[in-house]
C-alpha cells in the first residue's frame, strides 16, 4: 500500500465517519422520544453535549411483584426472569444516579400510570 492509498483510505473513513455523525444528529433532533438503557443514556449525553439539544430522561418503572404477573400472564415469564436477572444491577445503579429527570411509576395499566404521571410532569417538560 503506499502513502497515496492510504490518505485516499483515511480520508474514505473520515468521510463515513462524518456522515455517521451527521446523521445521528439528524435523528437525534428529528425524534422526541428514544428508548434506551442506562449505558444508552450516558452515551447519548456525551455524544450530544456539543449539539444544542434538551434532553430530558424519563424512567419507567415498575414494581417487581407487578412486572412479575405481568409476564406469567403474557406467558414469557422465564425470558422475563433471566432479563430482569441480566439488567438489574445496570437498572439499580441508575437509580441511585442523577441522570434520571422524570419518574414515572407504571403500577396499574399503561394508560392509567400515563394519566396519573401526566398530570404531574407535564408543566415540567413545557
Amino acid at each position: 500500500m503506499t502513502l497515496k492509498n492510504i490518505n485516499q483510505t483515511w480520508w474514505h473513513i473520515q468521510i463515513e465517519l462524518d456522515i455517521a455523525v451527521l446523521q445521528q444528529k439528524e435523528q437525534i433532533l428529528n425524534s422526541n422520544f428514544y428508548i434506551i438503557d442506562p449505558v444508552g443514556l450516558y452515551t447519548l449525553k456525551l455524544k450530544t453535549r456539543d449539539i444544542d439539544v434538551r434532553l430530558v430522561s424519563i424512567y419507567i418503572t415498575t414494581p417487581y411483584t407487578t412486572a412479575e404477573e405481568r409476564a406469567k400472564k403474557r406467558g414469557d415469564y422465564d425470558s422475563w426472569k433471566q432479563n430482569y436477572a441480566a439488567e438489574n444491577d445496570s437498572f439499580s445503579n441508575f437509580e441511585k444516579s442523577n441522570l434520571i429527570d422524570y419518574r414515572i411509576l407504571n403500577d396499574r395499566s399503561l394508560e392509567a400510570s400515563v394519566e396519573k404521571n401526566d398530570k404531574h410532569y407535564s408543566k415540567g417538560l413545557e
